[in-house]
């Protein structure tokens, strides 16, 4: 993760870990909960993993499954998705 200070915003820290990665993933599912309230369980770690960006130098055997999360990616999916089941239940 790569945070910005206020009182330097030019600067950014990089840190790694579950006590870092766990709250901030958390965040990024409960967006994508909001946008899409029906998604199960199920759903919403097949779009995460779907979201995942692996760099071009990842082992092949890795990719789907590890990377780094990208968030936007993962909620623009959640809405698609949403939107395409209310569109289903209207008709």
């Amino acid at each position: 993760i790569a945070a910005g200070s206020l009182d330097r915003p030019n600067e950014r820290a990089f840190n790694t870990g579950p006590s870092l990665s766990a709250p901030y993933v958390a965040g990024v599912l409960l967006r994508m909960k909001q946008a899409n309230p029906q998604a199960t369980r199920d759903d919403l770690e097949r779009m995460l993993k779907a979201s995942l960006v692996a760099p071009p130098d990842f082992p092949a055997q890795l990719r789907g499954k590890t990377g780094f999360l990208n968030p936007f990616r993962a909620i623009s999916l959640a809405v698609a998705e949403g939107a395409g089941r209310s569109q289903a239940q209207r008709n």
